[in-house]
C-alpha cells in the first residue's frame, strides 16, 4: 500500500522549540516494496484549528526542503501539519497529522532575567509556586540553566533530556594563562530549550524547581589547558500558560525568585559529585535570587540532539567491588540502597583492570583525575541514585561502601545523543563487523551537547580533527544530521573575526592541532549538504571557509602549509604506529621527522579552496580566484612533494601518497604510476595500518578506486600491530587513540574508514539532488555476505548481497536484494554494465562479469 511517512520539520520528528522562522519540511513515500513517484505535492498548516498555510497542488517530485512560506509564525504555538501527494498510480495520498512547536521566533519578547544565587553558589536551587484557577489550553517553559539543569514540577522530571541545554562558546570570558595562545575574536551564543509541561500542571498550588550544575559552564577543576570557565551557575526562565478563554499567565526569571542551597557538595563534568543529603534544599523562602549583570552570546533554541538514556545494563559482578558493563561507554551507575542517615557509598570509574584485577586508570586521565560519584544519605529511608548531571567513561566500576548501607540493585544507564543508534549493518567477515561495532560504540559515546568529542573521560573535548575525520562515518550511520547542523554553526561561530583562524577545539577549550583541524569548517558542512542538499548550510558556511583560506594563505604565502598560529602546534597526521605519543609528553620532533605535516596541512589546504569553488557554485558566487588558486596550490606541491623517479610524494613513509590521490592532487600521467608505489609500500610494510587518523579514513577509498581490492581485504584480515585486528584481538570492544592502546581506549578518531563500509562495500555510491541513487558495491574476496542500511531523507536505502559459488570459480555467483525509497530512482553498475533499479525491492544476479536484473519476490 503507497503511504506518506516520516514527516519531519527540520529533520526533526515533532520538535518542541522551532524557532526558525521559515522552516524546512519534508517526508517520505513508500510503495510497500513496489515503484510509487510523487508527481505532485500540498502542505497544510492549522494552527488552534484554523487554517493556517495551504500551498495547494504543486507540481513537483521534492519531497525535502520544501520551505514554509506562509504568515509569520508566532512564539510558542502549536502547528498541525499533513501532507498530501498525488503518485504517478493517479491516486491521492494523505499523511496522518504531525506537530511542529516554536520556540522565540522573536526572542525581543522574552521578559525574564538572568538570574544567579547570590552567594554564587555552584548548585543552586530556584523554585516558585503559582496558582492554577482553571483548565488551560496550554503550558509551554523557555529554559536555560548554565552549565547544566534539571526541572522537575510538582515533584515529576520536566523532560527526559540530560546534559541541557546543548555547550557552546557562552560568552566572553577571561582567557589569560591559557597552555596555548588564542585570540578570542569569535561569535557566541547561547541555547535554551522549549517543553510542553502541560500534562504536569494541575488546578491549585503548583510548584517547579530547577537544580543547576556546574558542566562545562564552570569547569574550573581539569585547568591543563587553563581557565576556562564563564563564571558560578544561572538561570533564565519563562513559563507561558494560556486558560482555555484565551486568558494568559507568565512567570518569569527575576530577582524575586526563590532560590536555595542544592544537595551537591561537589559537581564537575571531569571528575563527577559528591552529593550530601543533609545539607540545602531548605525552602523556607528566605533567600531570592540576584539578577546577573553579563552579555551571553545570541539565544537560539535546541530541539533536537538530546543526549537521553539510550541502554540500561546489569553489569557483571566478577568480584565483591568490582563491577563490568561489558564495553567501554558514557553513561552512570544507578544505585538504590538503604542505610541509616549519614551513612554513605562511594563509585569510582575506569576504563581497565591491571593483570591483578585492580583499577588501571591511565586511559582516563591517571590517579590525578579519577572519576568518583559519592552519596551521602539524610535519612533511614531507601534511596535511588544516579549522578545528577553529566557522565562517566568507563567499562568497570568499583563501589566502596560503609558497612550499613545495603544495596539491593545496580545497573548501567548508557548516556549519548539520542541519534537511533540501532545496528545497520552485517557481515560474516569478523574484523569488518568488529569495526563497525567498536566505531559504533565509541562514536555513541562521545555525541553529549551537541558535540562530538574525542573521549568521554579524559579530555571530553570537541576537537575539530577527530570530528570532521569521522562526520561521514556518523552522518551515515547514524540519524545525526541536526547534531552536525548544531556543530557546524559551532564552527563557524568559533572562527576569529579578524584573522579566519579556526581552533583546534569547538566550543574552543584549548586543545592542540594544525590546519586538518580547523579544516572542519570545510569537511563538515560537506557532508552535510551531500545528505541533505540544504543551501543554508552553504550559506552558513561559506565566508568562514573564505576567510579561512585567507587566512592559511596569508600565513603561507608560497602555499605550502607550513605555519598556523605562532605559539601553537601545527600538526599533520596524528597518532601515527610510531613512538612519541605518551600521554603524559608529546614529542613533536619525533613525529614531525617520520610524515612531513605541511604535506598533510597543504592537501587539506587544497581540499578546502576546491570546496569553496563548490560551495561557491551553489550559491552563485563567482569563483575563478579560487579555481586559479586550486591549480597554483597543486602545482606547488607538487614540484615540492612528488619524485618523478619514486613515484613517491617526499618520503614515502606512512603511505604519503594517500593525501595527494585522496584529495585529486596527483597530475593525471602520474596517477598509475604513485597508486601502484602506494601499492608497493604497503605489501612491503606486511600490509599495515602505517598511517594517522587521517589517512586511515582515506586509504580504502585511495584502494577501491584503483581497484585493489586485494590490498584492502589484506590490510583488514591483518593482525599484527598497528591494525585494526591487533586491537580486536585485544578484547577491546571500542576503538583506540592509538594503535598499541596506551592511551585512551573509547576513541571514534580512527573510525572515518565506516564510511567506506556503507559507500563502497555496500555501494552506495551518492544520491544527488534529483533522487538518483548509484549503487556499486566493491565484493571484496573475503566477503561471504554482507547488508546495510543507511537512513537518507528520501527514506531507507537496503542493501545486501551474498556469495552462492565460491571466489575464483568461472560462475562465481553473488545475489543482491536493494531496496531503494520510493520516489527515487536509481542504478546498479558493476564494471562495465549497468542496470536501472525502481524503488521498491529489486534482485540483482552478478554471475562472473555479467549482471542480470529480476523484481525481488515480495
Amino acid at each position: 500500500m503507497n503511504t506518506i511517512k516520516n514527516l519531519k520539520c527540520e529533520y526533526c520528528t515533532e520538535p518542541v522549540g522551532v524557532d526558525i522562522p521559515k522552516p524546512y519540511f519534508s517526508w517520505e513515500v513508500s510503495g510497500g516494496g513496489n515503484p510509487v513517484y510523487q508527481e505532485e505535492y500540498r502542505i497544510i498548516v492549522e494552527n488552534e484549528g484554523i487554517l493556517y498555510w495551504d500551498t495547494e497542488f504543486i507540481k513537483s517530485g521534492d519531497s525535502y526542503n520544501i520551505e514554509y512560506s506562509g504568515p509569520g509564525l508566532d512564539n510558542l504555538n502549536k502547528y498541525i501539519w499533513r501532507v498530501f501527494i498525488k503518485t504517478n498510480k493517479g491516486e491521492i495520498l494523505e499523511s496522518e497529522s504531525t506537530f511542529f512547536i516554536t520556540g522565540l521566533i522573536d526572542n525581543t519578547k522574552l521578559t525574564a532575567k538572568w538570574i544567579e544565587h547570590p552567594a554564587m553558589h555552584d548548585n543552586p536551587v530556584f523554585y516558585g509556586d503559582f496558582y492554577v484557577k482553571d483548565n488551560l489550553a496550554s503550558a509551554y517553559i523557555v529554559i536555560c540553566g548554565l552549565g547544566n539543569y534539571e526541572l522537575t514540577i510538582n515533584d515529576k522530571r520536566g523532560h527526559d533530556t540530560y546534559n541541557v541545554p546543548g555547550w557552546t562558546d557562552y560568552a566572553k570570558r577571561d582567557l589569560s594563562g591559557l597552555l596555548y595562545p588564542y585570540d578570542d575574536k569569535s561569535e557566541k551564543r547561547v541555547l535554551y530549550n522549549v517543553y510542553d509541561i502541560h500534562d504536569y500542571i494541575r488546578k491549585g498550588i503548583n510548584r517547579y524547581e530547577v537544580m543547576l550544575g556546574n558542566g562545562f559552564f564552570n569547569q574550573v577543576e581539569r585547568i591543563i589547558e587553563g581557565d576556562m570557565s564563564y563564571g558560578t551557575p544561572r538561570l533564565l526562565l519563562e513559563i507561558h500558560m494560556e486558560y482555555d478563554d484565551g486568558t494568559e499567565m507568565i512567570i518569569c526569571s527575576n530577582e524575586e525568585t526563590y532560590c536555595t542551597d542544592g544537595p551537591l557538595e561537589f559537581n564537575n563534568i571531569y571528575f563527577g559529585e559528591k552529593r550530601n543529603d543533609n545539607i540545602g534544599l531548605d525552602y523556607t523562602g528566605s533567600i531570592t535570587a540576584m539578577e546577573c549583570i553579563w552579555e551571553p552570546g545570541n539565544l537560539e533554541c535546541q530541539f533536537d540532539y538530546f543526549d537521553r538514556i539510550t541502554e540500561i545494563i546489569k553489569p557483571e559482578n566478577p568480584k565483591g567491588w568490582l563491577y563490568d558493563a561489558g564495553r567501554n561507554l558514557a553513561g552512570r551507575v544507578r544505585v538504590k540502597a538503604k542505610a541509616p542517615r549519614g551513612a554513605g557509598f562511594g563509585i569510582a570509574y575506569f576504563d581497565a583492570v591491571d593483570s591483578d584485577g585492580n583499577p588501571d586508570y591511565r586511559s582516563t586521565g591517571g590517579e590525578w583525575q579519577i572519576q568518583e560519584n559519592q552519596y551521602v544519605f539524610g535519612s533511614n529511608d531507601e534511596i535511588d541514585y544516579a549522578e545528577t548531571f553529566g557522565w562517566r567513561g568507563f567499562r568497570y566500576f568499583s563501589i566502596e561502601k560503609d558497612d550499613d548501607v545495603e544495596i539491593y540493585d545496580i545497573s548501567v544507564e548508557v548516556i549519548s545523543s539520542d541519534v537511533r543508534a540501532e545496528k545497520t549493518m552485517e557481515t560474516d567477515n569478523e574484523i569488518i563487523k568488529w569495526i563497525y561495532d567498536a566505531y559504533m560504540n565509541s562514536q555513541t559515546s562521545n555525541m553529549h551537547c551537541g558535540v562530538p568529542s574525542d573521549c568521554p573521560h579524559r579530555e571530553r573535548l570537541g576537537y575539530t580533527g577527530d570530528g570532521q575525520v569521522t562526520a561521514e562515518a556518523a552522518l551515515s550511520a547514524l540519524d545525526s544530521v541536526n547534531f552536525y547542523r548544531k556543530w557546524n554553526r559551532d564552527i563557524v561561530f568559533s572562527q576569529n573575526a579578524e584573522t579566519g583562524f579556526v581552533p583546534h577545539t569547538v566550543p574552543f577549550s584549548g586543545g592542540g592541532g594544525g590546519p586538518a583541524w580547523g579544516s572542519a569548517c570545510a569537511v563538515v558542512p560537506r557532508q552535510i549538504y551531500n545528505m541533505t542538499f540544504d543551501r543554508r548550510t552553504v550559506h552558513d558556511s561559506y565566508e568562514t571557509l573564505r576567510k579561512w583560506i585567507e587566512y592559511l594563505e596569508k600565513k603561507n604565502p608560497d602555499l605550502i602549509i607550513e605555519h598556523e598560529e605562532e605559539g601553537s602546534w601545527c600538526l599533520g597526521d596524528w597518532c601515527l604506529p610510531v613512538e612519541g605519543y605518551a600521554v603524559e609528553e608529546v614529542d613533536l620532533k619525533k613525529i614531525f621527522a617520520e610524515l612531513d605535516p605541511a604535506l598533510v596541512n597543504t592537501s587539506y589546504f587544497y581540499y578546502c579552496v576546491m570546496t569553496c569553488v563548490e560551495f561557491g557554485k551553489i550559491i552563485s558566487r563567482d569563483t575563478i580566484y579560487y579555481e586559479r588558486l586550486a591549480a597554483r596550490i597543486k602545482n606547488k606541491f607538487n614540484e615540492k612533494y612528488l619524485s618523478k623517479t619514486s613515484y613517491l610524494y617526499s618520503t614515502g613513509r606512512h603511505y604519503a601518497n594517500v593525501y595527494p590521490l585522496y584529495f585529486d592532487m596527483v597530475p593525471e600521467e602520474f596517477k598509475t604510476p604513485v597508486t601502484n608505489a602506494l601499492a608497493g609500500k604497503i605489501k612491503k610494510s606486511g600490509y599495515a595500518m602505517d598511517t594517522g587518523i587521517f589517512a586511515a579514513s582515506m586509504i580504502f577509498k585511495v584502494l577501491a578506486d584503483a581497484e585493489r581490492g586485494d590490498i584492502i581485504s589484506k590490510m583488514l584480515q591483518r593482525k599484527e600491530f598497528p591494525s585494526f585486528g591487533f586491537m580486536k584481538d585485544s578484547g577491546s570492544k571500542n576503538l583506540w587513540e592509538t594503535w598499541d592502546g596506551r592511551a585512551s581506549l573509547n576513541h571514534p578518531m580512527f573510525g572515518g574508514l565506516v564510511s567506506f563500509f556503507f559507500k563502497y562495500l555496500a555501494g552506495i555510491r551518492y544520491i544527488d539532488k534529483a533522487r538518483r541513487i548509484l549503487i556499486e558495491p566493491l565484493f571484496l574476496e573475503t566477503i561471504n555476505n554482507f547488508s546495510v542500511k543507511q537512513n537518507t531523507l528520501l527514506g531507507d536505502i537496503s542493501v545486501k548481497w551474498e556469495r552462492q559459488n565460491p571466489v575464483g570459480t568461472d560462475k562465481e555467483k553473488i545475489i543482491l536484494t536493494i531496496s531503494l525509497p520510493g520516489n527515487t530512482r536509481g542504478a546498479f553498475k558493476f564494471g562495465d554494465s549497468i542496470v536501472v533499479l525502481e524503488n521498491g525491492l529489486n534482485e540483482v544476479l552478478v554471475i562472473g562479469d555479467t549482471v542480470e536484473i529480476k523484481k525481488a519476490e515480495k
